[in-house]
């Protein structure tokens, strides 16, 4: 498939490849390979079984190989022939036609630690996908890094065992981030993007749980071996491949392994204009869903992934994504910025509405630190909605209406936005941890913990999500469990915020404030003094008679309200803290006027504890419409 459209140029550069009569001259066994689009062991097996044909050089104690362009072109030409396909319609590993063996010394560079085998495996599945495409669509360097990658990564099947018979369902399957071939590191956006949006569709399709990116990100340029990544994504599946852009079209190559096994299993090319780009995405999903062995459910009446897309609108979408997920103050405005610029481009695009409704409400997050505000929240709901109206089944912008009802106190509403983001897509682990705070404000403290397992789940390796399982674990009462999953989070990562942050907090809770006071002192660093942190640092000490360290701080709190946000909660916890009951209600109250952000989470966080009893406070939850009884484990 791919061979069918290789050239000379193709070793244009970074070889040793030289020309003379006889076209290029290809000086190792790995510029062969490159050349054919195999990998080394394949193209040493031709050489015995079939006479493709290499040439030795001996020179005292070192031999060498070297091939010529024209005569493995004649060769090929003569072996397409008398199998009755192309070469590249052969997928490597396919059984050659018989021939006699002839013995043959290993050659001078063959890998020291690979046997060549003696009999090839049954050839895997190999399946092509391409639309017409220009005829100039590959050339010079672009061809180079598709043919040297695709014989790397695309058709590395020998190696693998073959197919078994045997082999069980996949239930589980975690894509590894595609490989960028556009040999451009600042194409890195578009690469990054392909895979956010290969794992939605898929998620979104049969019954087959996809593992969520923030752990597969971790892979990402990988060497290590396929089973063992599996495992440690507790995956059946692997997909993994690239992508490259090149003007107006883009190309994924793809393949799925088998993790238990590491057999291949399926591999295809998907080529199409970048205006087409959710076509492929949706073409990509359906062909790996198909080989899973899974149920497939059927189209939904009004679902189409095949409308046309300005590849103008399609490339800010994709770099406002990239700047979201570095989720900081500073990236999550410039990725406010792209979001609308594609739609400016594109106003038919869905899914930027949806990436500008969850810029618009990660802005207001305590660690990011901008004001939320009314009108940060109603900008959220109206570019989800707006979403939905262009794509009803698009999962994202029903989870990001979720959490934003959730700050307009909403909340059948924002329940009702998150059921049926999980309908469209039950992998998506931030969703389950967004519901699991919609049940904890409704103190289902079992079901919050539940629904934040899950998440943990479906991303096994972020320590984000295991953070944040530990936070609904101290949220339901169990304290104890908290500590212990906040403590396996920062064995792996020891300058975690969020877990030094919570693992203080539940520390307070457990009646251990004094072992409190170092993670939170780290986290109150780390995080350049983020308020909410900060205030909890502040209760710590409160908590141990230290009451001059903490009214510093909350002094300090106090005079940043005037230039920068301070959510009133935080300062309401300490005043709580220090036993000043009319100030922490006065700036609790003031929280409820603002629509604070977390606000739901105010019951069950005990920092408020010491106010439960106090009718002012219970009015307050009359306020936003949660019940106001005292949640199960809370003081």
């Amino acid at each position: 498939m791919i061979s069918s459209r290789m050239h000379d140029s193709s070793l244009g550069q970074g070889g040793k490849a030289s020309s003379d009569g006889q076209g290029t001259r290809l000086e190792s066994w790995k510029e062969i390979a490159a050349y054919l689009g195999r990998d080394v062991t394949t193209v040493q097996r031709w050489e015995r079984r079939e006479g493709l044909p290499v040439h030795r050089l001996l020179h005292a104690k070192i031999g060498s190989v070297f091939a010529y362009s024209a005569e493995l072109e004649a060769w090929r030409q003569a072996r397409s022939h008398q199998a009755g396909a192309p070469l590249a319609a052969d997928p490597a590993g396919a059984a050659p036609p018989p021939q006699a063996d002839t013995p043959a010394t290993p050659p001078a560079d063959s890998p020291p630690d690979r046997e060549p085998p003696a009999a090839p495996p049954p050839a895997a599945v190999a399946v092509t996908t391409t639309a017409p495409a220009p005829g100039r669509w590959l050339t010079g360097t672009l061809a180079a890094l598709l043919v040297l990658t695709s014989s790397l990564l695309a058709w590395e099947v020998w190696g693998r065992k073959d197919r078994s018979p045997t082999m069980g369902p996949i239930r589980t399957i975690a894509v590894l981030p595609l490989r960028n071939l556009s040999g451009d590191a600042a194409q890195e956006y578009f690469a990054d993007g392909m895979t956010e949006a290969v794992i939605s569709r898929l998620a979104s399709l049969g019954e087959v749980q996809v593992t969520s990116r923030t752990s597969i990100m971790q892979f990402k340029k990988t060497d290590r071996p396929v089973p063992e990544i599996a495992s440690a994504l507790g995956a059946d599946a692997i997909l993994e491949g690239s992508v490259l852009r090149s003007g107006n079209r883009v190309r994924v190559i793809a393949q799925l392994v088998d993790g238990r096994t590491d057999a291949h299993v399926w591999a295809a090319e998907f080529d199409r204009e970048v205006r087409d780009v959710l076509a492929l995405q949706d073409e990509l999903a359906q062909a790996i869903v198909a080989q899973l062995s899974a149920s497939v459910r059927e189209p939904r009446a009004g679902e189409a992934h095949d409308t046309p897309v300005s590849s103008v609108a399609y490339e800010h979408y994709l770099k406002g994504r990239y700047l979201l997920n570095e989720s900081s103050l500073d990236s999550v405005r410039q990725s406010l910025r792209e979001f609308q610029a594609a739609i400016t481009v594109d106003p038919a695009f869905a899914p930027a509405y949806a990436g500008l409704a969850s810029a618009h409400t990660d802005l207001g997050t305590v660690l990011i630190g901008a004001t939320p505000g009314a009108d940060s929240v109603e900008r959220a709901i109206a570019a989800a909605n707006e979403g939905i109206a262009r794509d009803p089944f698009l999962a994202e912008a029903h989870s990001v209406l979720g959490r934003a009802l959730m700050g307009q106190w909403r909340w059948k509403e924002s329940e009702a936005a998150f059921r049926r983001a999980l309908a469209l897509n039950p992998s998506d682990a931030r969703t389950h941890y967004w519901f699991a705070e919609w049940l904890i404000a409704h103190h289902r403290g079992d079901e919050a913990v539940a629904s934040a397992r899950r998440g943990r789940d479906l991303d096994p390796l972020s320590m984000r999500v295991g953070a944040e399982f530990g936070l609904m674990l101290g949220f339901a009462g169990r304290h104890a469990d908290a500590v212990s999953q906040l403590r396996s989070v920062l064995a792996v990562q020891p300058d975690h915020v969020q877990a030094l942050w919570w693992l203080g907090i539940n520390l307070i809770d457990l009646g251990r404030a004094a072992d409190g006071i170092a993670p939170l002192e780290r986290a109150t660093a780390l995080s350049g003094r983020s308020a909410a942190v900060a205030a909890q640092l502040a209760r710590a000490y409160a908590k141990v008679g230290r009451r001059a360290e903490a009214q510093r701080i909350l002094a300090e709190l106090i005079a940043r309200r005037e230039t920068k946000y301070v959510p009133p909660t935080s300062i309401g916890a300490v005043y709580a803290a220090l036993g000043n009951h009319d100030a922490a209600i006065e700036w609790y109250t003031r929280a409820v006027d603002e629509k604070a952000n977390s606000l739901h989470l105010m019951w069950a966080s005990t920092a408020a504890a010491p106010l439960h009893g106090d009718p002012r406070f219970v009015a307050l939850f009359v306020r936003m419409g949660l019940p106001a009884a005292t949640p199960a484990g809370a003081p």
